[in-house]
Parts: C-alpha cells; structure tokens; sequence
C-alpha cells in the first residue's frame, strides 16, 4: 500500500511511476530499472509507503542515471 500526501491509502501502481519517470525525459530503460526497484521495495515492504518517499527514491537513482531528468522529475509539481 502507498500513502498518498492527503492521507488516503491506494494499491501501488507502476505505470504511474513509469510513467512519471518517462514524462521526466528519462529513458523507457532508465524508467523500467527504477520503477522495477521501487516496486520490488514497496512490496517487501511490512508497512504502507509514503508517495513522498516513493519521489525521494525516484530522485535519487535518477540523479546517478540522468542528472537532467532527476531535476525535472523533483521540480515537477502535480497539478491539484
């Protein structure tokens, strides 16, 4: 389970952080990579996730792979 920022429980879904992965102009390879150890990581997890930490690790491998999309991935804001 990931905990959303307003509190609110929902079931991981990949394609989002593939997806939010890609639209950072990281490549579809960078973003399987990530998104595969994001998931493996959330599902061995005993307890829920915070999507906050989710970004956080994002950020971070992005920031060894492709410096460029890790500051476009951290700068971007979801609209409300």
């Amino acid at each position: 389970m990931v905990v959303k920022r307003d509190g609110t429980n929902e079931e991981f879904d990949r394609n989002k952080v593939f997806n939010s992965i890609v639209g950072a102009t990281g490549t579809p390879e960078e973003a399987e990579k990530i998104t595969s150890g994001i998931e493996s990581w959330v599902n061995n997890s005993m307890e829920p996730i915070k999507t906050l930490d989710i970004r956080s690790r994002v950020a971070a491998a992005l920031k060894g792979t492709n410096p460029t999309a890790a500051q476009l991935y951290e700068t971007y804001e979801k609209p409300a």
